[in-house]
């Protein structure tokens, strides 16, 4: 009777755990990752220290071992105000699978045109509809300092305070909350805070005297789309000339008014791939989109789905359950 070797354990433990590397490879190269948020730039929509699920299937997952750009092809195009993940664009120092990730709301698809006036966003001409979760700041004059603290408390204002006198506040609120500070007796005024139309900040992009843009008044602009033939003048350059060295990898030089694109004269350049305009729901404390332009269809990770849990960390540490499994939208 042929006899049977008994199983050693050490090879089925070995055994199992190459099989569970295996499982846990696939799904985080190809389904879904846990995203941790370390920015306040989504509040109050998703907080700092929330653990958020990231689809990657649906836009199409990124392969790894590959050159960059190498995607599985997705079922699902990105929609507006889909709150996605990508690798920050301003890295090109570092591949982009190294790229740290970042988290914002998709306000202008490929070819749309995006206009921001008094800091609200148009998209084709049309308002936006900000949701009741986007926040800017305020300023807010108050008689009470010490009530101004309960009221940001009871809120869970943790951004923001005094501003450069005492009674002064500056306050990131959403507007249905601002707008209930003028029923309050030691409220005596709220402002929008806005920058001067045509004052242009050297950190809005496209960081250059042509284009007075800046956080609160930017645009309009148009969200470059693969195919799209723009013209390339000293004027127009700032806009496309991160587009073509960095994202699409061409040789750009200059001489004189004359443009030279892999040492090719040009007055044209047709876009590679496909663009979108970001923006953090809290807007004014948010880098997106205003500050380093568009985001390259090849460095969207994926889809932020749901807060899978969340931890308050700004004193010690304590669980947010009533964040757990919440749907982001």
């Amino acid at each position: 009777m042929k006899k049977h070797r008994s199983k050693s354990p050490l090879k089925e433990w070995i055994k199992a755990g190459l099989y569970a590397f295996l499982l846990l490879f696939i799904v985080r190269s190809f389904v879904l990752e846990l995203h941790t948020v370390n920015s306040s730039s989504m509040e109050r929509s998703v907080y700092t220290g929330d653990f958020i699920l990231v689809f990657k299937l649906p836009y199409g997952a990124q392969l790894p071992f590959l050159p960059d750009g190498w995607r599985l092809p997705g079922w699902k195009t990105i929609q507006h105000n889909d709150v996605m993940v990508f690798h920050y664009p301003m890295s090109s120092e570092i591949s982009l699978k190294d790229r740290p990730n970042f988290l914002k709301r998709c306000i202008g698809l490929p070819g749309d045109t995006i206009n921001i006036e008094r800091k609200a966003v148009y998209c084709n001409g049309q308002p936006v509809s900000a949701s009741t979760q986007v926040q800017h700041n305020y300023l807010i004059q108050v008689t009470d300092d010490a009530q101004m603290e309960t009221f940001c408390q009871r809120h869970r204002i943790t951004e923001g305070g005094r501003y450069e006198k005492p009674d002064n506040w500056r306050l990131p609120l959403p507007q249905p909350l601002a707008d209930s500070l003028h029923q309050l007796s030691f409220v005596s005024s709220v402002e929008l805070s806005l920058a001067a139309p045509g004052t242009q900040r050297e950190i809005s992009f496209p960081s250059h005297p042509n284009f007075g843009w800046n956080t609160d008044y930017f645009g309009p602009v148009k969200v470059p789309q693969k195919g799209d033939t723009v013209v390339l003048s000293l004027n127009t350059l700032p806009l496309y000339e991160r587009i073509i060295q960095r994202y699409e990898g061409h040789h750009l030089n200059r001489s004189m008014d004359s443009i030279f694109v892999d040492d090719q004269w040009s007055e044209h350049y047709v876009i590679e791939q496909d663009y979108y305009f970001v923006l953090g729901d809290n807007r004014d404390n948010s880098g997106d989109s205003r500050y380093w332009g568009f985001v390259p269809a090849d460095h969207v990770v994926g889809k932020a789905s749901m807060v899978l849990f969340s931890g308050d960390r700004s004193e010690g540490f304590s669980f947010r359950s009533h964040r757990w499994f919440k749907a982001i939208h």
